[in-house]
């Protein structure tokens, strides 16, 4: 009803060409087409635990990474040096340093479902949780943070396409990044005038 007392009826215009359409119309209003819903919990598994379950709040993670030896490498903790885990399943690292693993099989299935406010990829099997990162370390060639996990901090490397925006991401202002000349560059060619 409207305030004139009358039914209110909603009017909308339709071009010929989107009349003709039937199936774009439904397909955009399709619940397949909808972004998955984001995770509060996540179920994990502990390591060597008889295959229970258990049930994480999303803000107890630390981080999250791929089981693959590339994002074993750019996890820098003594943990990590002795873990065996499944390649291509997907673990994450609690705040009291405990690593459990997860259902998801793919890691852009759980980064998905992530509120990306909160988390942030740092390489391409590793994400964290910006609000337990406790250090930064952006001196030298290798970039890292370090998180909190359990008593100790924990090392992560950061690739240099994601660094601009987890700076950004933190408060710092946006800086040119120099590369670093690996030789003499074409103006210092021999036999090139100046």
């Amino acid at each position: 009803m409207d305030s004139r007392g009358g039914c209110a009826v909603r009017s909308f215009v339709m071009t010929e060409s989107e009349s003709r359409r039937p199936a774009a119309r439904e397909q955009v209003e399709s619940p397949m087409n909808k972004r998955p819903s984001l995770l509060d919990q996540v179920a994990v598994q502990k390591l060597h635990h008889n295959g229970r379950w258990y049930v994480l709040p999303v803000d107890q993670i630390a981080y999250i990474f791929l089981g693959s030896a590339s994002a074993l490498r750019s996890i820098h903790a003594p943990w990590s040096r002795e873990a065996h885990l499944e390649t291509g399943d997907v673990y994450v690292r609690t705040l009291r340093g405990v690593t459990a693993r997860t259902d998801f099989r793919q890691f852009t299935e759980i980064e998905v479902r992530l509120d990306q406010r909160q988390f942030i990829l740092v390489n391409r099997a590793l994400m964290v949780n910006l609000r337990r990162i406790t250090e930064l370390d952006l001196k030298g060639k290798i970039k890292q943070i370090g998180i909190a996990a359990g008593d100790e901090t924990e090392w992560l490397s950061v690739s240099r396409r994601p660094l601009e925006l987890l700076l950004q991401r933190l408060g710092f202002r946006k800086r040119r990044v120099v590369p670093v000349a690996n030789g003499p560059g074409p103006l210092s060619r021999p036999g090139r005038n100046s």
